[in-house]
């Protein structure tokens, strides 16, 4: 009996901890989830697709991510939401960014670490023009 309380205490704490950190999104909780093999952090644009995403859309059709999104007032707009990821179109990479002026999306940052960079400048340089 002892054992069936502290699993069922344990459950309930796991439980309610992990929807408490999941709302709040703290740093090392996203680091957690982006570096854990069983979440699916990995993030696939098709730049040929026209994207007209709001905040929502982009929470909707990336909802395997979590997204940390805020006031952000520079040149690339007034909004970000970012997240750190596991892979960007089937590349390494570490953290996203959507940057969203007037609740629309404008630009878009892809970090990643040093042995990455050329990976993914070669595949954009390749795939697409620059105006």
């Amino acid at each position: 009996m002892k054992n069936i309380f502290l699993l069922v205490l344990l459950v309930g704490v796991g439980y309610f901890g992990w929807n408490e950190v999941s709302k709040s999104k703290p740093d090392w909780f996203l680091k957690f989830v982006a570096n854990t093999p069983i979440f699916d952090t990995a993030v696939s644009i098709n730049f040929n697709a026209h994207k007209n995403w709001t905040e929502q859309s982009l929470q909707s059709e990336f909802e395997n991510l979590f997204l940390v999104c805020a006031n952000e007032q520079s040149k690339l707009g007034d909004r970000v939401c970012w997240t750190y990821i596991s892979k960007f179109n089937d590349m390494p990479a570490n953290a996203i960014a959507f940057f969203f002026k007037k609740n629309k999306h404008g630009y878009l940052r892809v970090s990643s670490n040093i042995e990455n960079h050329n990976r993914i400048k070669d595949y954009l340089d390749n795939t697409y023009k620059y105006l």
